[in-house]
């Protein structure tokens, strides 16, 4: 009698499963057919609606200050990546270049840039006020520096 019990138990499990599942498909069925008689647009954007020509670039032509070392000023640069990501646009980030040492340049042997999607992008990113404290810090410890500087604020052309 243990096996006949058994039996039932398991055959009410498999008319449990197949109720369910026929009940799922009738519901899905229905839900498809509702929204078959429903007329529905979908649009994608990615932001780029010009092949990326909107991108701007901020580059600055400079030469250290004698006060500040190289490492002082890429850890001021890595603190203002860091508010960047922080606040959500991660990709964004300020670049720092230099021309070798053995490179006989006298001026404007370092180079920084940061690209950015397009200019709404760029002021939303410069009017956080982590940023606007970082922006007056820098211009207070690198006021020399950023005098002498060469920047242009460049626009993507092909």
């Amino acid at each position: 009698m243990v096996d006949l019990d058994k039996e039932i138990i398991m055959k009410i499990e498999y008319k449990s499963i197949f109720l369910g599942f026929a009940l799922g498909i009738i519901g899905l069925l229905s839900v498809l057919s509702l929204l078959g008689n429903i007329e529905t647009e979908i649009s994608i954007s990615t932001g780029d609606t010009n092949n990326g020509l909107n991108e701007r670039r901020s580059v600055h032509f400079f030469d250290l200050q004698s006060n500040i070392t190289e490492s002082e000023f890429l850890d001021d640069m890595s603190e203002i990546n860091n508010v960047i990501k922080r606040s959500g646009y991660s990709g964004l980030e300020y670049k720092v270049y230099k021309v070798q040492d053995s490179d006989d340049s006298e001026n404007y042997r370092y180079y920084f840039d940061s690209t950015w999607p397009n200019d709404e992008i760029y002021e939303e990113v410069h009017d956080l006020p982590d940023y606007k404290e970082w922006n007056k810090k820098m211009k207070n410890k690198y006021a020399d520096q950023i005098s002498e500087e060469i920047y242009r604020k460049v626009y993507r052309i092909n």
